[in-house]
């Protein structure tokens, strides 16, 4: 089975379909968690100018070879990085990086998709989220920091 996942701190995801688990590790469970199908990733609010950014990971957990045939995503305001030429073959506990980035133009909610095809397998479409602001900035008082938005 080929396994996919987002690792990032910050940014939802994906999870089990057809023997493909994508997951997302955090600082609490650096295993990761499945994350339902249709679900998002999402990058919550990003001042325009900025960039946030989420690593997707492939891994083959399986004996056998796994191969991905697609990887696209859609949306203006996302992009992929690091994707090879496909297909691509996966061997035995070997893994494949990809970056999704998201770097809003405006003041808006952005939308896109992350679709992923593999061979012999239905492929899984994640959903991408993203919300351009004007500015961000944080308050420090007496040690204690607080985010705050607009």
């Amino acid at each position: 089975a080929l396994c996919g996942g987002v690792a990032s701190d910050q940014h939802g995801a994906v999870g089990p379909v057809a023997g493909h688990v994508l997951s997302k590790p955090s600082r609490s469970n650096p295993n990761g968690r499945g994350l339902d199908p249709g679900s998002s990733i999402n990058f919550g609010a990003t001042p325009v100018g900025s960039a946030g950014t989420a690593t997707v990971v492939f891994s083959n957990v399986s004996t056998g070879l796994g191969v991905i045939t697609g990887i696209t995503v859609t949306g203006a305001a996302f992009k992929s990085a690091g994707v090879p030429l496909l297909p691509y073959s996966v061997y035995p506990n070997q893994t494949l990086q990809i970056q999704i980035g998201y770097q809003p133009s405006g003041v808006a909610a952005d939308t896109g998709q992350l679709v992923v095809s593999f061979d012999g397998s239905p492929s899984v479409t994640v959903g991408l989220q993203g919300k351009g602001i004007a500015f961000a900035y944080q308050v420090t008082q007496s040690g204690s920091t607080a985010p705050f938005s607009a």
